[in-house]
């Protein structure tokens, strides 16, 4: 026989050998499905993480136990999880980049974490700073015109104006 000793809250795995008079042997697997027992105080319903652990990448927060979404930047990947209970079981689920933690406790209660990958494109960090530097140099540009809004007029323009008055000056002294 090959399996647990105690049966845990869901699915036992046994598997039992069996030599027939032959001498020929066959391995049969058995399935024992253990369910929450609402009498056993003693079971743990412990659905925390202890850890999220990232290897080829990083975590984008500091880890809280209590918070069951995280974001990740990095790219291929390996996600590892430790219960908070070492009875409790985990399982980690990816689809496309995104992981779900699937934590189950020795009760039978399920909690889940979900992790995913950053997006790079959409940083509101740096938005918010551009639009700071914006605010800051309207005003600098504010004060230091006064509130005027000042247009430099290239020289081309100037003397042109400069020859139209010298004109209009000799005609008004004929």
């Amino acid at each position: 026989k090959e399996g647990p000793d105690k049966l845990s809250v869901g699915n036992n795995l046994y598997k039992l050998k069996v030599k027939a008079e032959n001498e020929s042997e066959r391995v049969y697997t058995i399935t024992v499905a253990r369910g929450k027992n609402l009498l056993d105080e003693n079971l743990s319903n412990d659905t925390y993480l202890k850890e999220i652990k990232i290897s080829g990448g990083n975590l984008n927060q500091v880890f809280d136990k209590k918070i069951n979404y995280y974001t990740y930047s990095g790219k291929n990947i390996k996600v590892d999880a430790i219960p908070n209970n070492k009875t409790s079981k985990v399982k980690i689920l990816n689809n496309d980049g995104i992981y779900s933690i699937i934590v189950e406790s020795e009760s039978g209660d399920i909690g889940v974490y979900t992790l995913a990958k950053a997006k790079s494109g959409n940083n509101l960090l740096l938005t918010i700073v551009l639009i700071i530097l914006i605010i800051i140099a309207f005003i600098i540009g504010y004060k230091l015109g006064k509130g005027k809004t000042v247009i430099k007029e290239d020289d081309s323009k100037k003397k042109a104006k400069t020859k139209k008055k010298t004109k209009t000056s000799k005609k008004e002294d004929e």
